[in-house]
């Protein structure tokens, strides 16, 4: 972990190195040779996972774990030495935090939670939102910027960090509503929603518009009645997911595949007491697109 690493109390901001994953890739592996069946996960977080942003150059690893206390007991009994420390007080994150430190600095934090601990989950989601959106990761940099000039003379460390805590719960926010517009999505291939006229018309609203083949223009109603028509689930996979929110507007776009077509969707979702969908259209792409699966 040649090219990882900050002096304790020292608040350093680096440009990003394609060396971060490798790095990762490599703790990643030698956690697992160390701890075995006790990782049900492991990911890589934190702004090092994030392309193209100036971090801290120490890597966060998300350990989800199915027995917390038997991980915690392990590493206490057999793990913590002059390399890995376990960090005594409570975290921000409610983390069972380990350190790892090398060469007089510390490389890597360890972040373990019981597996399907929201704020785990949320993390490897904030991780995913900044990756997926440009614009996001660009303000995030700039308030790091702005908190490192404003911190790195402090000498609590801690105040950079509780600088960024209100934008990091507005992405994970933002994540969670895009994930639940995911979710819905999926929802209307699967025959249990489908043939659910009750749940259909509560997500359909009254002034849905389709633009199905040649140009037909589909309705509430008519869509409703193709839904329950069909007894079967449409075995469909997304591609290539992407949301925009513009205030109580998500536009997402997605790919499909179905009978060998690629198939580009695009709907328009509105959120008030509840979301609806507002808008579909489907359209059969011609050329080959490198599909990334959600």
């Amino acid at each position: 972990m040649e090219n990882a690493g900050l002096k304790k109390g020292i608040l350093e901001l680096m440009d990003y190195s394609d060396d971060y994953v490798k790095i990762y890739n490599i703790e990643r592996d030698n956690l697992k040779d160390i701890y075995g069946h006790r990782i049900n996960k492991i990911d890589h977080v934190g702004s090092t996972a994030i392309i193209g942003i100036k971090s801290k150059p120490i890597i966060d690893i998300l350990i989800q774990t199915d027995d917390l206390e038997d991980f915690k007991k392990f590493t206490e009994e057999e793990v913590e030495g002059a390399t890995y420390t376990v960090k005594k007080e409570p975290t921000m994150g409610g983390d069972y935090l380990i350190r790892k430190e090398e060469d007089g600095k510390v490389k890597a934090f360890i972040h373990v939670y019981k597996t399907g601990d929201m704020n785990g989950i949320t993390s490897i989601m904030f991780r995913d939102y900044l990756n997926s959106h440009e614009d996001e990761r660009k303000r995030y940099e700039e308030l790091k910027m702005e908190l490192y000039e404003k911190f790195k003379n402090d000498s609590n460390r801690h105040n950079y960090t509780y600088g960024k805590d209100e934008y990091i719960k507005g992405v994970i926010e933002k994540a969670l509503e895009e994930n639940k517009i995911l979710e819905l999505e999926k929802s209307l291939f699967e025959v249990k929603y489908m043939n659910d006229k009750e749940y259909l018309n509560n997500i359909i609203d009254d002034d849905y518009l389709e633009i199905g083949k040649s140009g037909v223009i589909i309705n509430k109603e008519d869509v409703i009645k193709e839904l329950t028509s069909l007894k079967e689930n449409r075995n469909i996979n997304i591609y290539n997911y992407s949301c925009t929110q513009e205030n109580n507007l998500f536009i997402v776009h997605y790919i499909t595949l179905s009978n060998d077509n690629i198939i580009y969707r695009t709907s328009i979702w509105k959120k008030e007491n509840n979301y609806k969908i507002l808008f579909h259209q489907a359209s059969i792409l011609n050329d080959k697109i490198d599909l990334i699966k959600y």
